[in-house]
């Protein structure tokens, strides 16, 4: 996928289009996935029954702050409070304007936003024409 996507970059490019690999508008794709997570998962636990939501609660208290894996972001998620569901809300609203941002400078964007398990690339692919 990665060379298929090269290939065009360098074909749009051949053909007169602004070709940038790297844009400061682009959002961090990870912290953005951690968002979703959080905000995903604080709506799933909604319907929790009180003792499994006070489960999720004690382990949600109990993790690190350093941990920003995706099974820490489900616990913060499962037992977020209204306040931090406020601030969680206003990132994805500030994720969504450098969406607009991005589109709005440019005519094209690939990001790729996961990465299989099994990926050997380390850095995501983010090729951005316009």
């Amino acid at each position: 996928m990665r060379c298929a996507l090269d290939r065009l970059a360098e074909q749009l490019a051949a053909a007169g289009a602004t070709v940038a690999r790297e844009s400061p508008l682009l959002p961090d794709q990870a912290e953005a996935g951690r968002l979703y997570l959080r905000l995903l998962f604080s709506v799933l636990s909604a319907n929790f029954p009180l003792d499994q939501y006070e489960l999720a609660r004690a382990a949600a208290v109990r993790l690190v702050a350093i941990d920003r894996g995706p099974a820490a972001e489900r616990t913060r998620g499962s037992a977020l409070t209204h306040r931090d569901w406020i601030l969680a809300d206003g990132e994805r609203a500030r994720l969504r304007q450098r969406w607009r941002e991005l589109f709005a400078r440019s005519t094209w964007s690939s990001v790729r936003v996961c990465r299989h398990p099994r990926s050997r690339t380390t850095t995501p692919t983010r090729c951005t024409v316009g």
